[in-house]
């Protein structure tokens, strides 16, 4: 079948998936030449590099899912919903559903020591995690200043809120990884014991004067998104790190202790009061 052919080209990232997983968790990360993975595979050197550029991206083959789900969680809120209600929603129905991204599914304990014995890997999970970043922010900036934004009795970045909907108010409404295999179970910034999450770039800029204050829930400038977006990369890249190593330390296993994920939820709590504290507002 020519490679062009998209069924094609998606039964063999998977097939290159599948070969390339087993042998990063069994032999290590750098250990694995992406020669071994085209033999697994059946595939040539060339045609595992046409699919993963860089050999990282095999392994953190979730970063895809992951921007998807940000921008999901932006893109289809209800008209009016602020920003922060939808991505706390979000996390936590990953949470539930003890998803890859969320750190508690159970089969992630060999991706976490994997990940954990590898810089290479530590390196790009922190560029995927600045990648996000910036494809939230892009989705923040481009919902909030959307034509339809007016129509929706949303004000544009830089004004004040109307007033059927004033700063600080939330709705109360109601985002999607995926991956191949249990070696694929993890969110990007995810740093070994030792080493610290992401941190946060960019400075967000000066929201302009109104004689009405503006919560962080209303909208913002690029400059607001950008800050907004890497401060909640930055904060769930902590909260995903925390478990991880409590899940190494504690119990390597395939068991998730119910104490650790009420741990999580916690900890996700308190990111989202920090952010509501002081983060621009955006409701769109």
């Amino acid at each position: 079948m020519p490679r062009t052919d998209p069924r094609g080209g998606a039964r063999t990232r998977a097939r290159i998936l599948e070969a390339s997983s087993p042998l990063f968790l069994e032999h290590g990360f750098d250990a694995v030449t992406v020669a071994q993975i085209a033999k697994e595979a059946g595939v040539s050197s060339v045609t595992v590099f046409n699919h993963f550029p860089r050999k990282e991206d095999m392994f953190l083959d979730r970063a895809f899912d992951a921007d998807e789900l940000l921008r999901a969680a932006v893109r289809d809120r209800a008209p009016g919903r602020d920003v922060l209600d939808a991505l706390e929603e979000l996390c936590a129905r990953l949470a539930d559903e003890r998803h890859a991204l969320s750190g508690l599914d159970p089969r992630s304990v060999p991706f976490f020591r994997t990940v954990a014995g590898s810089a290479a890997v530590i390196a790009r999970a922190r560029q995927i995690a600045a990648d996000l970043a910036a494809a939230l922010a892009e989705e923040i900036t481009q919902t909030s200043a959307s034509p339809s934004t007016a129509a929706r009795g949303v004000a544009a970045p830089g004004d004040t809120a109307p007033s059927d909907t004033a700063p600080g108010d939330t709705a109360q409404n109601d985002p999607r990884p995926g991956g191949t295999g249990p070696g694929n179970t993890q969110p990007s910034g995810v740093a070994p014991e030792g080493e610290e999450a992401p941190a946060p770039s960019g400075a967000a800029a000066a929201s302009p004067t109104t004689t009405t204050t503006t919560s962080p829930s209303g909208d913002g400038t690029t400059a607001e998104a950008e800050l907004l977006a890497a401060l909640f990369v930055a904060g769930y890249a902590a909260v995903l790190t925390g478990t991880a190593r409590r899940r190494l330390r504690d119990a390597p296993t395939d068991e998730v202790d119910p104490a650790l994920v009420e741990d999580h939820r916690v900890r996700l709590g308190a990111l989202f009061t920090m952010l509501r504290s002081g983060a621009p507002a955006h409701h769109g």
